[in-house]
């Protein structure tokens, strides 16, 4: 007997039941087939614009955005807007379902992909059963075609209601779940009344039988070796002759090399080299100079916070985020001088040279930039005293160097 069936038979013979009293199964199967529906708040009733409105407050109550559209038709429009919008890449995974297949994705630049999420997807859409209006809750029914690991494993859920299922069948649900709650009681509880009486029976059956110790083990085998294996000859080792080999190129001293000093790297040239390399080939040089110059007076005119949308010479969108501008402290001086003077005596002195420090505030921008579905990156914008702007590494939000 278990332990779990040693606790439940405690409890069961405290309370005077046997465990197949059938008229205390029966009594509990009627209280749960009878139970009463729980209090409708009246905040989410009302026609389907009250309720999608009383819906849509809840749900931006906890961070969520919300946005009506007038047919299941304008979907795909509405979540490419909402990737664009946030510079996300373009590319969403959903299950197998039929309303959302049928949508017509072909119309935007957005990839998608089916199936569960493995945890490396960034956005996904799943389209929900029913909503509650007066929590702003979504039901979602899992399955192959709306896999559970999509309301939980992505950054950016996408999630689709119709407006007439917010509320509207939540009761009839709960009604559903309601009964089949009820069978499923009713089925557990015959499993479980089985399973104590064949515990019971196998019981009785173990204590009438006698089982005979068994008898004590007598080895035959004759002493000697333990193995069948035949005996391993001695080794003998024999010295060999030294062998004279060629070392590796890679062990041979090759000719210094002085590389040159990789000078501050201007943010027009890291644009275009970026664009060329997600475009997998060579661009016409005109025309990544003019996207050069186009960036360049978005870096020295456009405001904090803006967004932008440059093309690029194979005509994709290269989307650019301005964020903040910061001013920052390059690096102070920190140059010693020391000289060395050997006196008539043979004693050294030395001399020691501390220059003053400088403090000079340069102006940096911090970038977001993206390629819809490739790429995306973050660097900041700095203006050299020659007006040039070269990058370096981009600020946290407080504006506290990385």
């Amino acid at each position: 007997m278990s332990a779990r069936d040693e606790i439940l038979g405690t409890v069961r013979r405290s309370l005077g039941a046997a465990h197949d009293d059938a008229a205390r199964r029966a009594t509990v199967e009627a209280r749960i087939a009878a139970g009463a529906p729980g209090l409708r708040p009246s905040r989410g009733q009302g026609d389907v614009d009250a309720r999608s409105a009383t819906f849509a407050y809840e749900a931006q109550r906890v961070n969520a955005t919300f946005e009506r559209v007038a047919s299941l038709d304008l979907v795909p429009g509405a979540a490419a807007r909402f990737l664009r919008e946030r510079i996300l890449a373009a590319h969403l995974r959903m299950g197998e379902d039929l309303r959302l297949d049928t949508m017509p994705w072909a119309a935007t630049q957005v990839d998608i992909t089916r199936g569960p999420s493995a945890g490396n997807d960034l956005n996904a859409i799943s389209f929900a059963e029913a909503a509650v209006a007066e929590t702003g809750t979504l039901v979602f029914v899992s399955g192959p075609h709306n896999p559970t690991t999509l309301n939980f494993l992505p950054d950016n859920h996408i999630a689709v209601v119709r407006a007439a299922d917010v509320e509207a069948k939540r009761l009839a649900s709960l009604e559903a779940k309601r009964a089949s709650d009820a069978a499923e009681a009713k089925r557990l509880a015959a499993l479980e009344s089985r399973r104590l009486a064949e515990a019971e029976a196998a019981r009785l059956a173990a204590a009438a039988t006698v089982t005979a110790a068994p008898a004590p083990r007598v080895w035959t085998n004759p002493p000697g070796r333990a193995s069948l294996k035949p005996a391993r000859p001695a080794a003998t080792l024999v010295a060999a002759a030294p062998v004279d080999r060629t070392p590796p190129p890679s062990l041979n001293a090759g000719t210094p090399e002085v590389r040159a000093l990789a000078l501050p790297r201007p943010v027009d040239d890291f644009i275009a080299e970026r664009v060329e390399y997600t475009a997998g080939r060579v661009l016409d040089a005109g025309a990544l100079k003019t996207l050069r110059a186009d960036f360049i007076q978005l870096v020295e005119a456009s405001p904090d916070n803006s967004h932008h949308e440059l093309l690029t010479p194979d005509g994709r969108p290269l989307l650019i985020h301005f964020e903040r501008t910061v001013p920052v402290d390059p690096m102070k001086a920190s140059l010693h001088a020391i000289g060395y003077n050997p006196s008539a005596g043979g004693v050294v002195t030395r001399a020691y040279l501390q220059p003053i420090d400088v403090n000079v505030k340069v102006m940096c921008r911090d970038v977001s930039y993206a390629f819809p579905g490739q790429e995306r990156g973050r660097f900041a914008a700095c203006e050299s005293a020659d007006g040039t702007w070269t990058m370096a590494r981009a600020s946290t939000t407080n504006g506290t160097p990385i």
